[in-house]
């Protein structure tokens, strides 16, 4: 089971706009692509930390 946990995020309006309407165009939910970038964003973070290990 996956449990949510409701975030509050702060952006520019013109960014918020931007990605309101990549999202319509691309018929993706904001909440879906969102936390699909943060999973990646910490996936990338997780290789980096391992590459700064291993120097």
């Amino acid at each position: 089971m996956i449990r949510k946990k409701r975030v509050t995020l702060t952006i520019d309006i013109s960014t918020y706009e931007k990605f309101k309407e990549v999202c319509k165009n691309e018929d993706i939910k904001m909440s879906t692509k969102i936390n699909t970038l943060i999973t990646k964003w910490l996936a990338v973070q997780e290789n980096e930390n391992e590459k700064d290990n291993f120097r």
